[in-house]
């Protein structure tokens, strides 16, 4: 049975993994909603006896998704890490040699 909403998105994940013998971890599992504007959307909704978390950004694959499917973020994230990294290996780098 095929049911649409957030509420049948996890009631159908609830179900192919228990089919399949996995269980579904309550406190990591979140959800976000993709749209042009934040909204103001609840912070957590409870569905089955369940409380699910509402989120605007999370990490998938090392990449950072928002609800506006923006790049600016993962841009600002990636530069300052670059940034980090750059500065912690500073001294390392001046310190190669490398021979022509």
């Amino acid at each position: 049975m095929v049911v649409l909403g957030l509420a049948g998105t996890i009631e159908d994940m609830t179900t192919l993994a228990s089919q399949t013998g996995l269980t579904t971890n309550i406190f990591r599992t979140k959800y976000m909603i993709n749209r042009k504007k934040q909204g103001n959307e609840p912070q957590e909704t409870e569905m089955n006896g369940q409380r699910y978390g509402n989120v605007d950004m999370f990490k998938y694959l090392g990449s950072l998704v928002t609800y506006a499917n923006e790049i600016e973020m993962e841009i600002k994230v990636r530069t300052i890490a670059s940034k980090k990294y750059y500065h912690a290996l500073g001294n390392l780098l001046k310190k190669i040699c490398v021979p022509f």
